[in-house]
């Protein structure tokens, strides 16, 4: 955004911070909801934001195992689910348990998250997760 600050103007630090107020204006984030499923619970927020013709969507947060809410090494597992045709872009998961490295994320088209993780992962144990795609 070009600023006009003219030699000698005096109030030239309230032209700066009204221009730079603008910003704010351009930008809007909406916040896309999460459903867990299959037993899962935990805490991801997901956030899209416009800035123009742009946006940028971010996933961050955890969720957990617990009871029959486990997963088994090499297979897809539903987590949760998100409105259909809602693109979170590339996500990545890890876990901290001994002996795991890292977990592929897809999301299909009507919304549904998967989760797989190299090895089992039995209940009582955390995922984190953290993704963006930009478009």
């Amino acid at each position: 955004m070009a600023q006009t600050i003219k030699n000698g103007q005096e109030d030239w630090l309230t032209t700066l911070n009204a221009g730079l107020n603008q910003i704010g204006d351009k930008v809007s984030s909406q916040t896309i909801p999460v459903t867990f499923i299959n037993g899962f619970s935990g805490d991801i927020s997901i956030k899209k934001y416009q800035f123009g013709s742009a946006q940028i969507t971010t996933v961050e947060g955890w969720f957990k195992t617990a009871g029959s809410a486990t997963l088994q090494g090499g297979t897809p597992t539903g987590i949760f689910k998100v409105p259909a045709n809602t693109d979170i872009g590339m996500c990545f998961a890890w876990t901290n348990s001994a002996n795991m490295l890292n977990g592929r994320v897809v999301t299909k088209p009507d919304g549904t998250v998967t989760v797989e993780l190299e090895n089992v992962l039995g209940a009582n144990n955390f995922v984190n997760i953290v993704g963006m795609r930009a478009y």
